[in-house]
């Protein structure tokens, strides 16, 4: 009498294709997409919801993938560690893709939204406070601003460059403020083709608007201050992204003409005293042009 013996095959995805393609591989391929498109800030809604749905999509499909590899290679070894190490991965990444989930909604256009509104309502409860002064100088050839960068600021120089069409000159001498307003200013300054100049102080948001002027100098005993990336917004925004703003400012910088090492130095975070650097640091970094 012959005894049959009867192989059952089991059937599905083998155990290492499950875990190292559709599991290591894969998780990374995405996540590394993901970091690259936090870089086309800010990202659209339509794109931020297809990402999102794509990402879940795959998870959840490599998941039921591994686990039935997982049962098949359990059953056929008898191994457990190594699917305990399996199942510990995709814990491990879901937590990497909630925190790409995190990075990739601070960089869209939601989260600006938001921020903008946050903002609006900040301008709202806090009503305008007289911290700032904008006066022509006696030739008329320059605006003089005083004081803390504040709400109004942009909008009070603006008026006042409408009413002249002989100034020239932005003089900008302030300790900072609101980061926001400052772009402001900054945009007022470049749209008009404006130079700047420093007789006293100009530092942290400040510089945005110095940096704005087409020619740029600063009289003797003046000082530039750059102080730790970041500080204005914990005090204008508690919730906004410093990393995204940093990346703003950067670009604006770089399209300024300033050096690459220097700005290095611009945004050290971990920098902890306000810096003022050397006039000849300033010309050789292209901050003074004149």
């Amino acid at each position: 009498m012959t005894a049959i013996t009867t192989h059952i095959v089991q059937q599905g995805p083998s155990f290492p294709s499950a875990l190292w393609a559709t599991g290591v591989l894969l998780r990374v391929v995405i996540t590394a997409a993901f970091f690259a498109l936090t870089l086309f800030q800010p990202i659209s809604v339509p794109l931020l919801a297809a990402a999102l749905a794509t990402d879940l999509m795959s998870f959840i499909w490599a998941v039921v993938r591994f686990n039935t590899a997982a049962g098949n290679h359990l059953n056929e070894t008898g191994r457990f560690w190594p699917v305990a190490g399996g199942y510990g991965f995709f814990f491990f990444a879901f937590l990497v893709m909630l925190f790409t989930w995190w990075l990739l909604f601070s960089d869209s256009e939601m989260a600006h939204r938001q921020d903008d509104r946050t903002q609006s309502s900040l301008n709202t409860a806090r009503p305008p406070v007289d911290r700032f002064i904008a006066e022509y100088s006696r030739d008329q050839r320059q605006l003089i601003f005083r004081g803390v960068v504040a709400q109004g600021a942009a909008d009070g120089i603006a008026e006042l460059l409408d009413d002249s069409n002989t100034v020239d000159t932005l003089v900008v001498n302030s300790p900072g403020g609101n980061v926001y307003e400052a772009r402001d200013m900054a945009r007022e300054v470049q749209d008009r083709g404006l130079n700047t100049h420093v007789t006293n102080e100009c530092s942290s948001s400040c510089l945005l608007v110095f940096m704005a002027g087409q020619s740029r100098s600063m009289g003797p005993g003046a000082n530039l201050g750059f102080h730790r990336y970041g500080l204005d917004f914990v005090q204008v925004l508690p919730n906004a992204n410093p990393l995204r703003e940093m990346r703003n400012d950067q670009q604006f910088y770089l399209e300024r003409g300033v050096d690459l090492d220097f700005l290095d130095q611009v945004f050290d975070l971990n920098r902890q005293a306000i810096w003022y650097p050397r006039r000849e640091e300033l010309n050789a970094a292209g901050i003074l042009n004149r």
